[in-house]
């Protein structure tokens, strides 16, 4: 949705006919009813269309979008009896993003405790009322699970390999074998988000659609730590930006060298310091992940029985 979305957008902003913005309108409200964390980036993308279209590819991008989510809140808000978005877990991922024994991310146990509600409102309700007293205990759980947030968002998304094998589903694998699948798990995401700066650097200072582009994806990305950093982050929650990540990654690969020393010093600096980041936050998820990894890639790592 995401994906498909973008694209519409970029031709929406190709095309004077005002319903052109009809597709890109659906597609990503279907995806904001997929997760609504997707809802922080229509403000965005609403302001990029008006800037290349005016306002009435704005109006029926905005008023779309919302008629398609109207049902779904109404309903929400009529079963749980107070006003309600599309999803109502905002409180029972506070509660797991602020729990004392957490760390900011999803941790399997902690995220049992409200289940115990088979409501989802009070559910909801129960889980923030929680949550807030949490913060109001400790208000340093504020912005340093913010800070573990942006390390788990930006991190290796390796529980595929490390639960799954860690319950024997695989079996015993030997090494060298099992490092080479878990470098064939984490390296794509390495290559694409480390090399995405320097391609959106480029795309940057080109004109037109390229400029699009690359505006849409940086109010993406922003839109998406809007939505994860203050609440609960995990490194699944990364996987919608690889795909479009992955277009500047490889326009990075495939940009000649003299038109990359033709960027001005500022395009270069961003996409220098970008990566520079990216490693900083890399190195922290790999050094919180050591002793982990060590004892799965270890004899018997198979049945370790490592919870989600």
């Amino acid at each position: 949705m995401v994906v498909l979305g973008l694209i519409a957008l970029l031709s929406s902003a190709q095309n004077p006919q005002p319903r052109s913005a009809i597709l890109p309108a659906l597609t990503l409200a279907a995806g904001v009813l997929t997760r609504g964390v997707l809802a922080a980036f229509l403000p965005f993308a609403v302001y990029c269309l008006h800037r290349q279209r005016g306002w009435r590819h704005a109006a029926v991008l905005l008023g779309l979008s919302l008629a398609a989510l109207l049902p779904w809140s109404l309903r929400n808000t009529w079963l749980n009896g107070r006003p309600s978005f599309v999803e109502t877990s905002a409180g029972y991922n506070m509660f797991v993003g602020y729990h004392p024994q957490g760390d900011g991310g999803f941790v399997a146990g902690i995220a049992s405790i409200p289940l115990r509600f088979i409501d989802d409102g009070e559910r909801d309700r129960w889980s923030m009322d929680q949550a807030l007293q949490f913060i109001r205990s400790d208000p340093s759980l504020v912005p340093q699970r913010a800070l573990n947030r942006l390390v788990l968002l930006a991190g290796l998304e390796d529980r595929e390999l490390v639960y799954f094998y860690s319950n024997g589903y695989f079996g015993p694998i030997p090494q060298p074998w099992l490092a080479l699948a878990y470098m064939g798990l984490v390296l794509p995401w390495l290559v694409v988000a480390g090399a995405a700066p320097f391609g959106l650097a480029a795309a940057w200072e080109a004109a037109g659609r390229q400029r699009l582009g690359a505006l849409l994806i940086v109010s993406l990305v922003a839109s998406t730590l809007i939505g994860y950093l203050l609440i609960l982050a995990d490194a699944r929650f990364h996987l919608p930006l690889v795909a479009p990540l992955a277009c500047f990654a490889a326009a990075a690969w495939t940009t000649p060298r003299a038109k990359w020393r033709a960027l001005s010093p500022w395009a270069r600096r961003f996409a220098w310091a970008t990566l520079a980041l990216l490693v900083i936050l890399w190195s922290a998820d790999i050094a919180r992940q050591a002793p982990e990894l060590i004892r799965v890639m270890s004899p018997g790592g198979h049945r370790l029985a490592l919870s989600y």
